[in-house]
């Protein structure tokens, strides 16, 4: 299989951004505060209301948690795969 990088390049530079994983059924309340821990922010116990969600609204924030580490790996696997990819030589010359 032969892969142009330079296209992929600037196709995955052009694409709009867009959520690999859904959040809309996460609870708004703890989304904010996994945003807050992904960026590398402290949350402490006594800052979270607990008022704010249920215990079924921790298994959906799980579950998107899970999406999101699956979706991630196998980002890194394809990444891995067309690292060890072998060079291809171009029918036509390039000269810059």
């Amino acid at each position: 299989m032969n892969i142009d990088l330079e296209r992929l390049r600037r196709s995955l530079q052009e694409a709009p951004p867009e959520e690999s994983v859904s959040h809309n059924d996460v609870n708004p309340y703890l989304f904010a505060l996994l945003q807050r821990l992904l960026t590398g922010e402290n949350v402490t116990y006594g800052e979270i209301d607990f008022s704010q969600f249920e215990a079924d609204d921790l298994r959906v924030l799980s579950h998107y948690c899970h999406e999101r580490e699956s979706v991630s790996s196998r980002l890194w696997q394809l990444a891995e795969t067309i690292g060890k990819a072998r060079a291809f030589s171009c029918k036509a010359r390039a000269f810059c």
